[in-house]
């Protein structure tokens, strides 16, 4: 079951997994961004888990971006 502790985790967990994987592909917040088709802000809030409740069509713009599954950004 799914409380709201392991809730707070996955949303910790995706903001560093997208942070790790835009540092690992040499991306800047601004190129990921702009890759993805958002805001940088809205990329720093992710990353700094400012942002907990995106959609899914925001989760795969950042995986399609980022050349990524989303289980890779949520699972470590």
């Amino acid at each position: 079951m799914i409380n709201e502790e392991t809730l707070n985790n996955w949303q910790k967990t995706f903001g560093t997994r997208v942070k790790n994987f835009r540092k690992f592909r040499g991306y800047t917040q601004s190129e990921l961004a702009k890759k993805a088709g958002l805001t940088k802000s809205y990329v720093g809030n992710i990353e700094q888990m400012k942002r907990p409740g995106i959609s899914i069509d925001t989760l795969l713009k950042i995986c399609i971006a980022l050349n990524c599954y989303p289980n890779e950004l949520i699972i470590e």
